[in-house]
């Protein structure tokens, strides 16, 4: 551990690991070079980070697991809602994990890259994720990419509610946990907000489904808030395309996937199977169509 001090205050530290293996049991773990750096600033709280973790691999002779490597990156500043926001990168090379000297799957690569930020009391968010698999059976090589925002959030709600959570311990009753959060969660829903998923896309060998999503709640007066005004202050979009060929694969697979076809969800467009939905004031339609939907029953 090598650490500095800055006239201004600031404590830069890096932590050195080098290369080495360790055996016990029968089971081996070895690993690569590995240097951490961190830089925390006293007057503000912020710490900024980034690292490189070298090549990990444990195994006992009949089931593995390794990575390539690991490097992170990023900067987070604490808020007075009780968390920090910032930057946060991270990409992930080649996992590999077998089983009973099988490869069972793994990772061609991964990468996180996300920021928030607080905003006149509201959080915003961005993440953008990519996964490349190995060869999946049945599947082949499958690639994800997902885009997601989340706009002006109350952020003193977030806070409360991520403290409740905290609290509630690692192994929370969902019911006990629920009712601790509920009125925080009322809260950040009543203040109103906006999640965007710009982009979801699962390619595979027989083509890409992709998707997006927009959601927007409306702001309700927080003190006559009720789970049922939800249905009037929202509103939302969603688009999804899926190859005819994949459909095909599906419905061999499974035949009841062909229902959405039966039942109109699904419009076919040159070569793909198409779904547009939208909600707006408590009127739900699909693909132009309006659906009916059961208040009675809420």
């Amino acid at each position: 551990i090598y650490s500095k001090a800055g006239l201004t205050g600031a404590l830069q530290s890096t932590y050195v690991l080098e290369a080495g293996s360790h055996e016990d049991g029968g089971s081996k773990a070895s690993w690569g070079p590995t240097e951490i750096e961190i830089t925390t600033n006293p007057s503000s709280g912020a710490v900024d980070f980034d690292g490189e973790i070298g090549t990990l691999s444990v195994g006992d002779g009949l089931s593995s697991f390794s990575v390539d490597g690991l490097r992170f990156s990023g900067i987070q500043e604490p808020t007075k809602f009780g968390f920090a926001t910032g930057d946060i990168r991270l990409d992930l090379d080649e996992m590999t994990v077998s089983s009973n000297g099988v490869a069972a799957g793994g990772l061609k690569a991964m990468s996180f890259d996300a920021t928030t930020d607080v905003s006149k009391g509201r959080l915003n968010a961005k993440t953008v994720i990519t996964l490349e698999s190995k060869e999946i059976p049945q599947f082949g090589e499958v690639e994800v990419v997902a885009d997601i925002r989340l706009d002006g959030a109350d952020a003193q709600a977030v806070g409360a509610l991520q403290r409740a959570v905290e609290a509630a311990g690692d192994n929370p009753d969902p019911g006990r946990l629920f009712a601790a959060t509920e009125n925080d969660l009322k809260r950040l829903l009543a203040a109103g907000l906006a999640m965007h998923v710009d982009r979801f896309d699962i390619t595979l060998p027989s083509g890409a489904v992709a998707a997006n999503l927009d959601l927007e709640i409306g702001e309700n007066d927080a003190a006559s808030f009720e789970w049922t005004s939800l249905l009037l202050s929202t509103e939302a979009a969603a688009n999804v395309s899926i190859p005819e060929s994949l459909l095909e694969m599906a419905m061999q697979m499974n035949p009841n996937a062909g229902a959405m076809l039966g039942m109109g969800f699904l419009q076919k467009n040159g070569d793909v199977y198409e779904v547009s939905a939208e909600y707006k004031k408590g009127l739900l339609t699909i693909n132009g169509a309006p659906m009916p939907i059961p208040f009675g029953s809420l």
